[in-house]
């Protein structure tokens, strides 16, 4: 892992001052809505979280670090990080981070198995925020740490519902 991160700092990504980044809260209230919004709606998890839930109540040690520390590490290197790095390097203007940050939510979304448009819709809200999150400090600390709490939240409830 951590060879793979050293990899991605090779070469620079560079993101200039848009709309998207200005607000280091924004990327953080995105991500409550995106929390809050999911209590609304029917409670039919997806492949992803099924697997979450099956793994957490079976062996919680095992899945606290697969779950809330490998799989934020490993997602924001590969669907933030690395995409980044080869696909999106120079993010000049407002365009170019939009596409980044919708290509990355997309491909974020669909890496999670969505059962349905809502799953997606869930998937897709959490992973425009952690966008928002690596544009905004433009590293990968700040989207890490958003996306650990996110799993965390989910980690906790499991185990105390």
């Amino acid at each position: 892992m951590y060879g793979i991160y050293k990899w991605y700092q090779k070469g620079p990504v560079r993101i200039e001052k848009s709309g998207f980044n200005r607000f280091i809260w924004l990327p953080a209230l995105v991500w409550f809505l995106s929390l809050v919004v999911q209590f609304f709606l029917p409670n039919d998890p997806s492949v992803n979280q099924q697997i979450a839930i099956d793994l957490t109540l079976s062996q919680p040690l095992f899945s606290f670090f697969a779950v809330v520390i490998f799989a934020p590490l490993t997602e924001e290197l590969i669907f933030r990080g690395m995409l980044a790095r080869y696909l999106f390097p120079k993010q000049d203007n407002s365009k170019q981070t939009l596409i980044f940050l919708l290509v990355s939510s997309v491909l974020f979304a669909l890496g999670h198995f969505p059962g349905d448009v809502q799953q997606f819709f869930v998937y897709f809200s959490l992973g425009f925020s952690l966008g928002l999150a690596y544009i905004s400090r433009k590293g990968l600390v700040y989207s890490i740490s958003l996306h650990a709490l996110n799993n965390l939240v989910g980690f906790l409830m499991i185990l105390m519902l």
